[in-house]
């Protein structure tokens, strides 16, 4: 009971007191009714009769032992005296190792537009990070959660939204199993929301633990999986195969049509080219595929070429054969003329 009368005896010295400073040692208790409030009213009000404008400094509350540790103070953030006011919240920490007191550094600010800053004074968004040294491989942001998350479409997460939700960002756990090997993850969802009917939110790209990017497909197989249609204006694509130039090689070894016509007729398929079966079980490697079917042309030049050889050949021999023709015709009648000539003689 006296303890009680005491901190009420110097509360009322604290309330009372206009140009001094008081020290309350003990639990300070604010209790008042208020049976009608007139908003906006404070339990507690820190004030200085001067306002402050360097945006630094202001009435604070200091959390301390026998040194200071913290400190959250109120600003006056103006450059100058302007009629405009413009009140921030300072959230500060002081550092005081082994009698070296580096003083209280500001940690975080709220601005008097709402925004909020860590690192940074002067935050021109409603959460801003900063840092001035290199942070190296750490992060600057982490959403953690506490209990260990085995499903590969729950986590912790960032959303955009408006006054629905509209998108995700998750960090997913991909074990199956309570694994010692982690598997960490990144799923991006979208929401779909048509007049009232809330499809809620769907995956449309996951990134999983080695790397690989998975569109329209939640266990990419390769750097990147796409399960549907891509639109591109262009496509590059490094070979890992050699080009098929070895076919105009002397020594590569062109299959004589007959050769081509008997693998046809046994398989079913050109030679070197995968089957139909094979194809639409395993797909196919575009890159491969199209120095295949290069292959394919380069080898039907070759035999247009020898064709062609082989049509000038026969048209010469056509016109060999002509010239023969029209010459034994000349001859035959060289012949009957003699022949001719000679009986009249007779």
């Amino acid at each position: 009971m006296k303890k009680v009368i005491l901190v009420i005896i110097v509360f009322t010295i604290v309330l009372t007191a206009k140009a001094q400073d008081e020290t309350v040692n003990g639990i300070l208790t604010i209790n008042k009714n208020i049976s009608q409030p007139q908003k906006p009213y404070s339990l507690l009000k820190l004030k200085t009769n001067n306002g402050v404008y360097d945006g630094n400094n202001g009435p604070a509350i200091e959390f301390a032992t026998n040194i200071g540790l913290g400190k959250i103070a109120g600003v006056d953030e103006r450059s100058n005296n302007s009629s405009t006011y413009q009140g921030g919240l300072v959230f500060k920490t002081r550092l005081h190792t082994q009698g070296n007191d580096s003083g209280f550094y500001e940690r975080m600010r709220i601005t008097s537009n709402g925004n909020i800053g860590i690192g940074t004074n002067n935050p021109n968004v409603l959460l801003e990070l900063s840092k001035s040294e290199d942070l190296g491989n750490a992060a600057m942001l982490k959403l953690k959660n506490q209990g260990a998350v085995f499903k590969k479409n729950s986590g912790p997460s960032i959303e955009f939204s408006t006054n629905i939700g509209l998108a995700k960002i998750l960090g997913v756990d991909e074990r199956s199993n309570n694994s010692s090997t982690y598997q960490g993850g990144l799923v991006f969802k979208t929401r779909l929301h048509n007049q009232g009917n809330d499809s809620g939110f769907y995956e449309r790209m996951r990134i999983i633990a080695n790397g690989n990017v998975g569109i329209g497909t939640a266990t990419p197989d390769a750097r990147l999986t796409v399960k549907g249609k891509i639109h591109a204006e262009e496509v590059k694509i490094d070979l890992s195969v050699p080009a098929p130039d070895y076919v105009f090689k002397k020594e590569y070894e062109l299959l004589t049509i007959d050769e081509v016509q008997q693998h046809i007729k046994e398989k079913g398929h050109l030679p070197n080219i995968p089957s139909a079966e094979v194809m639409e079980n395993n797909g196919i490697e575009l890159g491969a595929m199209n120095m295949k079917l290069l292959e394919k042309i380069e080898e039907l030049t070759l035999y247009t070429i020898a064709q062609e050889k082989e049509i000038k050949t026969l048209k010469e021999q056509q016109q060999q054969n002509t010239s023969l023709a029209q010459r034994v015709k000349d001859l035959e009648k060289i012949i009957e003329n003699l022949l001719n000539t000679s009986t009249n003689e007779e």
